[in-house]
């Protein structure tokens, strides 16, 4: 991964909107709407300025996984 417009702060990786766009392959837009709900968490670091901490991220992307798999498990309970 390109970490060119990553901040290393106190031994912990901080990414800004255009990594968690990598590392997700979602969009600016909705990249932008989970942060201003808070569904998915950053820091302020400036006036204007807010990071993801990679492991906020790696939580959020489980939960979204664990939220799928029990849409997945319901789905087919429903079927039999």
């Amino acid at each position: 991964m390109d970490t060119t417009h990553s901040t290393v702060v106190a031994g912990k990786r901080l990414l800004d909107y255009k990594d968690v766009i990598r590392e997700t392959g979602l969009g600016k837009t909705t990249i932008f709407a989970k942060l201003k709900t808070g569904e998915l968490r950053s820091v302020k670091i400036g006036p204007k300025t807010r990071r993801v901490p990679r492991e906020w991220l790696d939580e959020w992307l489980e939960k979204l996984k664990t939220e799928a798999e029990a849409e997945q498990a319901a789905g087919h309970q429903a079927q039999a």
